[in-house]
């Protein structure tokens, strides 16, 4: 750069000195110039239009000379919200140990300045999480948040752990209660607590559902981002969805029967929220177990629950890898 060319921070006149910048910094990381003339690397400067910054292709060879970021996340989630416009907002985020990433799909990059402290972008919640899930049915929309032994409900618009919580896993995500378990506690239960997993988060839910209705004329509407699946998949979706009162009949029976579960385990792997039956999965150990969340706090385990990992999500065919026992997210 000298007084040979006129040098302005202006898009709409002189040489953008900006431009020039990020180019010749491209060049000391070792990127030369290419033919796609939308790129900061074109030889030949053109008129500058919105951000400047090395594009999807250029960060692509950057990492083709210095490596990929490499280490294991903690978890990997999409945040989804409401705007005031009544849309719907989804945003990805990366978890590690104290940090973590949003991740900007639109650029196909993570926002510049991550990652950030957890404590400092997600007030209550601790570092190391085990997983997320997004409760999101007709009347809930609990965003979760799992660790160790407990699990902690956060506040995406208030950007901050609900009080009261954290909660214990076992207590609330637990299997049907025996009669006599039941007349046990009768006496000793609280409002605060008789319920567990449906007094936590259920009945604020209604009410912010119902909020939502009263001006659902005004909305667009947004379907959330869908996985393609086999129709081998599908079909075995589709057996296992099942209605939410024969859930809760056939766990009760279930777990009268003998069955050792008796609540969602702690210290969790993965966990995920099907949207199209409504229910909740989590993984540990090479083990999937089905909750039926609209039995409650007393949804463990579906029929057929807890089962291997691979009995649960089978592989396409025989050239493709079958998932791992142990999931990050």
């Amino acid at each position: 750069m000298d007084d040979d060319d006129p040098f302005t921070i202006h898009p709409d006149q002189g040489t953008n000195v900006i431009q020039v910048a990020v180019h010749e910094i491209g060049h000391v990381l070792g990127l030369s110039h290419v033919l796609r003339n939308y790129s900061v690397m074109y030889a030949i400067y053109s008129q500058v239009r919105g951000e400047l910054e090395l594009d999807y292709e250029d960060r692509r060879l950057v990492q083709g000379l210095y490596g990929h970021c490499s280490g294991r996340f903690n978890t990997v989630f999409d945040l989804i919200t409401w705007r005031a416009d009544g849309t719907l907002a989804y945003t990805t985020f990366f978890f590690r140990g104290d940090h973590y990433w949003m991740y900007q799909n639109s650029r196909n990059r993570s926002r510049p300045g991550d990652p950030l402290l957890i404590k400092v972008g997600w007030t209550g919640l601790p570092d190391t999480v085990d997983a997320f899930a997004h409760i999101w049915t007709q009347t809930k929309d609990a965003h979760i948040f799992f660790k160790g032994i407990y699990y902690y409900l956060y506040d995406p618009v208030e950007e901050k752990v609900v009080e009261g919580y954290p909660r214990k896993i076992a207590r609330d995500f637990r299997s049907p209660k025996t009669y006599k378990s039941r007349r046990r506690n009768r006496n000793r239960r609280s409002a605060s607590s008789s319920d567990g997993f449906v007094q936590s988060f259920l009945s604020e839910n209604n009410r912010n559902h119902d909020r939502r209705s009263t001006s659902s004329s005004t909305k667009q509407s947004h379907t959330p981002d869908r996985q393609f699946l086999s129709s081998n998949d599908l079909q075995h979706r589709k057996q296992r969805s099942v209605s939410s009162a024969s859930n809760r009949r056939r766990t009760r029976h279930r777990n009268r029967s003998g069955s050792s579960t008796h609540h969602l385990p702690t210290n969790i792997d993965a966990a995920y929220f099907d949207k199209r039956d409504e229910n909740l999965y989590v993984f540990k150990n090479g083990l999937v177990y089905g909750y039926n969340v609209s039995a409650g706090g007393e949804g463990c385990c579906l029929p057929g629950y807890p089962r291997s990992l691979q009995q649960e999500f089978t592989a396409i065919d025989d050239q493709t890898r079958p998932l791992p026992n142990r999931l990050d997210a």
